[in-house]
């Protein structure tokens, strides 16, 4: 892994106000609670679906950011401190949050992410639908509609790790702020 520069930092920035989702400049929880919220409500899930979201959110929270919490938030800075540390040991950690995060967005099960099921996920961000829909044609390596576990897992490893401004893995969740 090379060094992880200012090209790096803007996209773990970015991420990090997206999950902003209170606008405290702070990542908690509740954010977390927030983006369930929204997935809950924008794509229509009751029941099992439901809670399945949020016990994916919950374990994003739990294994990535509660330890490292002061006063039930994380900052910005900090954040990136932490993303930092944790990208030197970034295949298995990225490996669980990305397929983690592939179930999530995999509505109906079956192993892939549709286009539809891609496009909710960027509305849940507040990003548009041509972005979603570029974003999601540059991420399906394969061409053929829908992505699999592993184009995405692939994707989001790069998005954590590299410097390269050219992979399209740096638009996996959406334009740099």
């Amino acid at each position: 892994m090379s060094e992880l520069g200012a090209f790096w930092e803007r996209k773990i920035r970015s991420y990090f106000r997206r999950l902003d989702f209170d606008g405290d400049g702070k990542v908690s929880k509740r954010d977390y609670d927030i983006l369930g919220d929204r997935y809950v409500e924008l794509g229509k899930l009751d029941g099992i679906r439901e809670k399945q979201v949020r016990r994916h959110l919950n374990k994003f929270w739990d294994e990535f950011f509660r330890a490292y919490e002061v006063y039930g938030s994380i900052g910005e800075d900090e954040y990136i401190g932490v993303v930092r540390k944790q990208a030197k040991q970034i295949s298995p950690t990225a490996g669980i949050f990305f397929y983690t995060f592939f179930e999530l967005m995999d509505l109906n099960g079956d192993g892939f992410v549709t286009k539809d099921e891609f496009n909710l996920f960027f509305k849940v961000f507040n990003l548009d639908e041509a972005t979603a829909s570029e974003t999601f044609k540059a991420l399906d390596t394969d061409g053929d509609g829908r992505l699999t576990e592993d184009e995405f897992v692939t994707a989001g490893r790069q998005y954590f790790t590299s410097n390269d401004e050219s992979l399209p893995s740096k638009i996996i969740f959406g334009p740099l702020i």
